[in-house]
């Protein structure tokens, strides 16, 4: 590609994109603002959705305390050649799918909510390597 075309296309297309991801960046934030006020004020949900933190609460706030989980799970993984790991009340598997799942050999994701693996196993999870999703109750 010859230099006056890679300077049109750094003129219009950069700024253009910017605008694209920032304006997507507000309506997602936005939306899941929503998402966390009807459920969490209507009626109070069994888990928590991780994306209302990436998507919303993460810029409103920068508290990190919902990552530090994931990040500190991983780094004791490295202790490990070939880990494995079963994360109790997984909820819909964000962090197993997140932060776990890059890490170990096999991951099992277990919750009492059979409704809440079925979403892991079709929505959060799916297609992930070594990462397996199962109905249990730890009170069992």
């Amino acid at each position: 590609m010859n230099k006056k075309i890679k300077r049109k296309l750094k003129k219009y297309m950069i700024p253009l994109f910017e605008v694209i991801c920032k304006t997507a960046k507000s309506v997602s934030a936005l939306a899941y603002r929503g998402l966390f006020y009807f459920e969490w004020f209507i009626d109070n949900p069994e888990n928590f959705d991780h994306e209302i933190d990436l998507y919303y609460q993460w810029d409103k706030t920068c508290v990190p305390f919902w990552l530090e989980r994931g990040i500190y799970s991983v780094q004791a993984l490295k202790m490990f050649e070939r880990p494995t790991v079963v994360e109790l009340c997984c909820g819909d598997g964000f962090n197993a799918k997140h932060f776990y799942s890059a890490s170990a050999v096999k991951v099992f994701a277990c919750d009492f909510d059979e409704k809440i693996i079925e979403t892991a196993r079709k929505v959060v999870c799916r297609g992930i390597k070594g990462l397996r999703r199962h109905h249990a109750d730890t009170g069992e």
